[in-house]
């Protein structure tokens, strides 16, 4: 009897184990506001874009953000912080100086602008680092060209594509991309709902690709 008691309390102990093992915490990037399409114009170098764009942060950012609609407030979230202004308007500047954390992370930033019946217009930059395998994008209806990492915004499940100067020898996609290989060379991405990335390597060189598919388009 004393050893099924004993074996009970093994039992119990190391059960007690399993339920106060360490937790693993799982840091999210900000996300943003997949129900309409973000229609802040970024400006960054002198060269305005419509609600995403890609770039590094080796230096202070100089950002411009301009929304149709007037605000009263604009938040700006990365992977570390949270910065909160009282800014009344629909143009906004900001020198965003990156933190060490930040720069490791690499997750990029939200912009959003609020009113007081809450978020009115948002806008996304996205961080590269090493990617230098520039691709052509046809998204949403506009032709654009970047140098090693792509953005676009498109209403899910509508057709996009992505394509490069030399063949790629191998890529990968998350399913919610849903991409089609056409050729070596060219890719049909139709977004889901959400976030998607993509990577893709040819002669040593490799491209970084996210896509947000969007519900709908705000009319102002």
């Amino acid at each position: 009897m004393s050893k099924i008691i004993e074996g009970l309390l093994a039992l119990t102990f190391l059960s007690s184990c399993t339920l106060l093992s360490a937790p693993q915490d799982k840091i999210e990037p900000p996300k943003p506001l997949y129900t309409a399409r973000g229609e802040m114009l970024i400006e960054l170098d002198g060269v305005v874009y419509p609600g995403m764009t890609a770039t590094t942060i080796t230096a202070p950012l100089k950002i411009k953000a301009t929304s149709k609609a007037t605000f009263n407030h604009l938040i700006i979230d990365s992977c570390h912080r949270s910065i909160s202004m009282p800014l009344s308007g629909k143009v906004m500047t900001y020198t965003f100086e990156a933190t060490e954390t930040e720069k490791r992370c690499m997750s990029g930033l939200y912009i959003q602008a609020l009113e007081d019946k809450g978020v009115t217009d948002w806008g996304y930059i996205a961080f590269r680092s090493f990617e230098d395998l520039p691709a052509k994008l046809e998204c949403n209806g506009v032709k654009w060209s970047f140098k090693g990492y792509s953005v676009c915004q498109a209403k899910a499940t509508t057709i996009q594509k992505i394509e490069f100067d030399v063949p790629i020898r191998a890529f990968r996609a998350d399913p919610s991309c849903n991409i089609l290989k056409l050729s070596d060379r060219a890719f049909e991405v139709r977004p889901s709902l959400g976030e998607c990335t993509m990577a893709f390597e040819a002669n040593g060189k490799r491209h970084s690709s996210m896509f947000i598919g969007y519900e709908r388009q705000l009319v102002r």
